[in-house]
């Protein structure tokens, strides 16, 4: 994660909404997950980086005393290694979820009247190749077993926070 031009685009989206009660902090030292990890840096010690606990606090405190603080930005910006492509930050139509989820129901309803035609053919015994009426029920089988599985496992990283 790029750590200035995270905080850049939290900020914009901030100011864009118009909201003044932010504090952005950079805690140095600390990695992206807010938690004390061993050396290497993959096996989370689960207790949190030294001066996150006391950031957060800090700013509840002034919320809930009626003084949110105004929008800002403090710590030293940490030194990034490099930017990330502007095509990887610019959002195309065609990644929203709404499209994304549009394309998995259209695939999902051809994938079903399929299925239930290649059953309805193989009742009413209409083709002379019961070898095609079979694949093709497999295939619409198959095929809505793929789209339904993807968002089950999609909606159990989100559920489970990407652990598995």
């Amino acid at each position: 994660m790029p750590p200035a031009e995270s905080a850049e685009i939290f900020k914009n989206a901030l100011d864009k909404a118009g909201n003044r009660n932010y504090v952005l902090q950079y805690i140095e030292g600390a990695d992206h997950s807010i938690y004390n990890n061993t050396d290497d840096g993959f096996v989370s010690l689960k207790t949190l980086y030294p001066g996150y606990a006391e950031a957060m606090t800090s700013w509840l405190f002034h919320v809930i005393n009626g003084q949110p603080p105004v929008a800002q930005t403090v710590g030293q910006t940490p030194v990034q290694m490099s930017k990330s492509l502007t095509d990887l930050t610019t959002v195309h139509w065609y990644d929203y979820y709404w499209f994304q989820l549009g394309i998995s129901v259209l695939f999902l309803l051809i994938f079903i009247g399929c299925y239930f035609v290649s059953i309805k053919d193989r009742l009413k015994k209409k083709t002379k190749a019961p070898s095609i009426q079979r694949l093709a029920g497999w295939t619409a089988l198959t095929g809505m077993i793929s789209i339904l599985s993807f968002w089950m496992y999609l909606i159990s990283l989100w559920t489970n926070e990407g652990e598995i």
